[in-house]
């Protein structure tokens, strides 16, 4: 039988890092492709296209994270081995 005990902290500040990590690779992605877009089309893609861009990446982002954090957990949860169970719930031994 397996034991389990509360992951310790420095595992739930890495799964934070590596999923905060991951939003900020999104942002920066969407953002350098607006950028690119802008100065490939000389302005025709203007840079004012940037807030809606990122802005919508990082809600996406979010709601797939929060829907991730409540199936098998974020990627940075995986990452780290963890997962969330309630304290009384003995089914997962």
């Amino acid at each position: 039988m397996t034991e389990r005990s509360p992951a310790t902290m420095r595992h739930r500040v890495l799964a934070v890092v590596v999923d905060s990590a991951i939003g900020g690779a999104v942002v920066a992605v969407v953002s350098g492709v607006v950028v690119t877009l802008s100065v490939l089309t000389a302005g025709a893609v203007s840079l004012f296209a940037l807030l809606p861009a990122v802005s919508t990446a990082s809600v996406v982002w979010f709601l797939l994270h929060t829907a991730m954090q409540g199936a098998r957990g974020s990627i940075g949860m995986r990452f780290m081995g963890l997962r969330l169970e309630h304290a009384a719930d003995d089914a997962g031994l």
